[in-house]
């Protein structure tokens, strides 16, 4: 029993994620962030241009 519930752990660790991986998802999640950010300005400007001309 002790080696399947070895086997077990030595399985699940594998899908850990690493230090690696958690800071490309958070490089990532900072660009969606900037992107996003990026996009809302310039439809915001696009907004306030199309309202000034009535």
């Amino acid at each position: 029993m002790q080696d399947i519930v070895k086997a077990y752990d030595d399985a699940s660790r594998k899908e850990l994620a690493t230090k690696g991986d958690l800071q490309d998802a958070k490089h990532e999640i900072l660009k969606w962030v900037v992107g996003v950010a990026v996009g809302q300005a310039a439809l915001i400007l696009a907004v306030v241009a199309l309202i000034r001309q009535f």
